[in-house]
């Protein structure tokens, strides 16, 4: 199976990246199993493990297969869940039963995708029959996976589609190294330079609970979130609000870095109202360089039109921070 090096810079197409990039994300077993004791479980969760990583790893090397697009490269996990989730869908052992409609004949027909791994499906009197012959274990246990999901607040379907089974883990909490692991080596050291720095200046890690983020705050005041997306590993959002009602010419550097906060500052597009109303009171005007701007929120995105997060990046966002924390 391919091994997703967290070195990897260069990509054959964006569908490759975002492959490559939920491969990087799938906790190693290792890790993910360390708790569980019950050998038959374990057997069942090495099975789901070995399906996924299987199956990502030949997403990446025949993407042609399985006609991707970028918006779809997450359909496999969503695709067996929605079929676990169907009327009358029954699970029996390692048997998974559905009635069939002419809707659903085409909806099964995907299946086929995963006839090279085993997936083998049988229609009688209306009836279809999926069973895993190479993964025996898989659909009992990926069951199992999404039903403990479900009990977690936010990014559910997250922790199966990255093999997390930590999610049987009564007193399990995300931490910023699971946030951390995912990621490229490169953008690995740019989030730990900016923790580091975060912490040090008196700001504080907020509990996890989205699997995608984590969030500072300093002062009960939430300043800072991080984000990974699969097309850009690393996401940084900056509450600038106080910059923003100060004077820009106490800003250190008062040419360069304000040159960069109007350069990725989030501006309003009234995206929180269908009509687009700009009385949605989201946006607020700023006077900005000479320019007045529709503000969103009062923050900054990093990367704005750059596709990832720099060095240059964390520079400049410890001046920002100086006026924050």
């Amino acid at each position: 199976m391919l091994i997703f090096d967290g070195k990897q810079t260069e990509f054959e197409s964006e569908i490759h990246k975002i492959i490559w990039a939920m491969g990087r994300r799938i906790v190693p077993f290792n890790i993910s199993a360390a708790e569980i004791i019950d050998t038959d479980m374990l057997e069942g969760l090495k099975q789901v493990y070995d399906f996924t990583t299987e199956l990502f790893s030949d997403m990446y090397a025949n993407s042609a297969r399985y006609n991707l697009t970028t918006k779809n490269v997450g359909f496999l996990h969503d695709y067996f869940f929605r079929l676990l989730k169907r009327k009358k869908a029954k699970l029996v052992d390692y048997e998974l039963t559905l009635k069939v409609d002419d809707g659903s004949f085409e909806e099964l027909k995907m299946l086929d995708l995963y006839e090279h791994m085993g997936i083998h499906y049988e229609i009688n009197d209306g009836a279809a029959t999926i069973k895993s012959r190479k993964y025996p274990l898989f659909l009992k246990y990926f069951s199992m996976c999404v039903a403990a999901s479900q009990k977690r607040p936010q990014s559910n379907l997250a922790y199966v589609t990255y093999c997390d089974f930590r999610i049987f883990n009564k007193r399990f909490s995300l931490k910023i190294d699971d946030f951390a692991r995912g990621l490229p080596d490169r953008e690995q050291t740019l989030l730990w330079e900016l923790h580091n720095y975060l912490i040090s200046s008196g700001a504080k890690l907020e509990p996890r609970s989205n699997y995608d983020t984590i969030k500072y705050s300093y002062k009960k005041r939430h300043i800072v979130q991080v984000g990974t997306w699969l097309s850009k590993p690393l996401s940084i959002r900056v509450v600038i609000e106080n910059i923003l009602n100060g004077n820009i010419e106490s800003l250190p550097n008062n040419d360069e870095l304000p040159a960069y906060i109007s350069d990725n500052m989030i501006i309003c597009n009234y995206c929180c109202t269908s009509s687009r109303d700009k009385s949605c009171g989201k946006g607020r005007l700023v006077n900005f360089l000479d320019k007045q701007r529709l503000s969103c929120g009062g923050e900054l995105r990093i990367p704005g039109k750059q596709n990832s997060v720099a060095e240059y990046d964390i520079k400049m966002l410890k001046q920002i921070l100086l006026f924050i924390v």
